[in-house]
């Protein structure tokens, strides 16, 4: 199934990532956020894990890349030293336990996501917006 997804962080004026397309395992158009966060996250684990054992001949970047790289703040040919292999397990419990935290909000269409438990229905039209939370420097109190 392909879900559509957008990136956001507070206080900047355009998306990190704009309404990108990501192809996940989930046979069901009716699910709870939990098992669709689940799936994200082990697609994601396992799509970083092949680009680390996958070794780069030569990689130029285009001048599309180039300016999508410059607005992020980081140019990178995409090697790195880091071999590391993720743990799927563990990026999943990470991933449910941040949420759960408050530490990113999603949202489906207009509408807020505010458990791990709450029932989505996947459609073609469906956007997923990601907004990454970030807290304020200094003290609480």
């Amino acid at each position: 199934m392909e879900i559509h997804y957008s990136i956001k962080q507070l206080g900047k004026k355009h998306p990190i990532i704009d309404k990108a397309t990501l192809s996940i395992e989930l046979l069901e158009t009716k699910t709870t956020f939990r098992s669709l966060l689940t799936a994200i996250v082990q697609q994601q684990v396992r799509a970083y894990n092949l680009q680390k054992t996958t070794p780069i001949v030569l990689n130029i970047l285009s001048t599309k890349q180039l300016n999508q790289a410059s607005q992020e703040g980081k140019i990178s040919f995409g090697d790195t030293e880091n071999t590391t292999i993720a743990q799927e397990e563990a990026a999943i419990k990470t991933a449910l336990e941040a949420f759960e935290d408050g530490l990113f909000a999603v949202f489906l269409n207009d509408d807020p996501i505010e458990s791990l438990e709450q029932i989505v229905e996947l459609n073609q039209d469906s956007v997923f917006t990601f907004i990454r939370l970030t807290f304020l420097a200094g003290s609480i109190w």
